[in-house]
């Protein structure tokens, strides 16, 4: 079968695109955001491209200690869960695995 472009695959086309443009604009725009200088920002208000470039919020972040144990929150919370689901998750599977007419 050729691969025809016909109405639907235009309209479907489309839609894929707006949903991807949905999804990709905010994260494109915070990124600009914290990039921005805010003195430049208060003026311009937001823009996908900063006006003037500063990294003084990720300076202002990675200044203290809260980075550090967000991080080791983040990955005890991940291990820990992981571990959990595993055990119940293994739990699970050897009762449905060994049912010998219960």
């Amino acid at each position: 079968m050729a691969n025809r472009i016909n109405g639907y695959n235009i309209i479907m086309r489309v839609l894929v695109l707006m949903f991807t443009l949905f999804c990709i604009v905010p994260v494109l725009l915070v990124l600009s955001v914290s990039l921005t200088d805010e003195r430049a920002l208060m003026q311009s208000g937001f823009r996908l491209w900063p006006k003037v470039f500063s990294l003084a919020a990720y300076e202002l972040l990675f200044r203290g200690p809260s980075i550090i144990r967000s991080y080791l929150i983040t990955i005890f919370i991940t291990i820990t869960g992981t571990l959990a689901a595993m055990i119940i998750t293994t739990g699970a599977a050897f009762c449905l695995a060994n049912r010998q007419g219960y």
